[in-house]
């Protein structure tokens, strides 16, 4: 396995101390709460669409994403499908509720329609399992560093570090500054993919020709899912206990979706810095544009991988949620590993700061 080198070590860390800027820079607008948590509704509708995409998907789609294709194939694609019915839903019943109220935080709004009890029982759910996710995603890049250094990284203290810095920038610049930070790590997030993608190209013989055929052939192209044949089942039992098909897929994703954007502050603090209501609606076009192209990359990501290792082999004791790790660790270039590497943090650190 390689180990990184220190043209990557540089680019992780002018990335980093960049964010700290950014902090700093934007410390010296914070003079109210209003300015802290909305940014005193200053941003422009499309840098704010793309700060909500890049706060809703992390580094755990960085690897999620390309092994769950590898495995399910395009019935994973189901969920690109879901952003039509969460539009109609947010733009007709709570963007408008919540602009109305000119709440800070979506519990507000129990303590108004309830008591403060049935508010505060709400946030406290949700403070406590927006910890527990925020130290899966920080956890993850730092992981998928380790894997692709050949382990030579303290992985307890790269999460310290890492912690720290977004804590600090988070809580110098507030709203403004995460929308800015946000904003640059969008284009890290998607610089990193499109490089992955065509170098993921470069190494299968016969380029993307190659790709769709073996994937076709295996199956993986085919939306419908396999209902396996059982004698003495009947259909609706073994349709039911097949581990991914469309329908199914499709219906978690919107139901996911649709809470996510009713009670998940992350996503409407986004919605409620935005100067207006139908500025809020273009911000989620923009951010529903932005998810979608993300998630049909990372899927084709996965498909080249497939391809790869169905030529190469793959080696028995490889996790699916390690392909990409371990295929950036044997075989990226120099200064192209610490731009990825810097991506998948990207994803991460854009979700782990609106949560904060």
């Amino acid at each position: 396995m390689n180990h990184i080198a220190l043209p990557d070590v540089l680019i992780l860390f002018v990335y980093l101390i960049a964010l700290l800027g950014i902090g700093l820079y934007h410390s010296k607008a914070q003079e109210s709460f209003e300015d802290f948590a909305r940014g005193s509704r200053l941003v422009g509708w499309v840098p704010l669409g793309l700060s909500l995409m890049a706060a809703t998907n992390s580094g755990i789609d960085y690897l999620q994403t390309p092994a769950a294709v590898y495995r399910f194939g395009l019935i994973y694609f189901a969920a690109t499908l879901t952003w039509l019915p969460t539009y109609f839903w947010l733009s007709r019943v709570t963007l408008p509720l919540f602009r109305r109220l000119d709440a800070y935080s979506v519990y507000e709004y129990l303590e108004q329609r309830f008591d403060p009890s049935v508010r505060l029982a709400a946030a406290g759910i949700y403070v406590l399992w927006r910890v527990g996710w925020m130290g899966t995603a920080l956890y993850v890049p730092c992981l998928a560093t380790k894997v692709v250094t050949g382990f030579t990284f303290d992985i307890n203290w790269m999460i310290i570090v890492v912690g720290v810095i977004v804590t600090i920038y988070t809580m110098m610049g507030g709203m403004r500054a995460i929308i800015w930070t946000d904003l640059m790590q969008f284009c890290i997030m998607f610089g990193g993919l499109f490089m992955t993608a065509a170098f993921v190209v470069s190494q299968v013989p016969g380029g993307v020709g190659e790709i769709l055929t073996v994937t076709r052939d295996a199956g993986l192209l085919d939306m419908k899912a396999t209902i396996p044949e059982e004698a003495g089942r009947s259909f609706l039992y073994r349709y039911f206990t097949t581990e991914l098909t469309f329908v199914g897929f499709f219906v978690f994703i919107v139901v996911s979706q649709l809470a996510s954007f009713t009670c998940d502050q992350v996503a409407m603090q986004r919605l409620q810095s935005a100067r207006s209501t139908s500025e809020g609606r273009n911000a989620f076009i923009i951010s529903a544009l932005s998810a979608i192209t993300w998630t049909l990359f990372l899927g084709f990501v996965g498909l080249g991988l497939f391809t790869f290792y169905f030529h190469n082999g793959r080696p028995e004791e490889l996790r699916d949620d390690s392909l990409l790790p371990y295929f950036m660790a044997n075989h990226f270039p120099v200064g192209m590993m610490g731009l990825v590497l810097g991506a998948i943090f990207a994803a991460s650190l854009s979700s782990i700061d609106s949560a904060i």
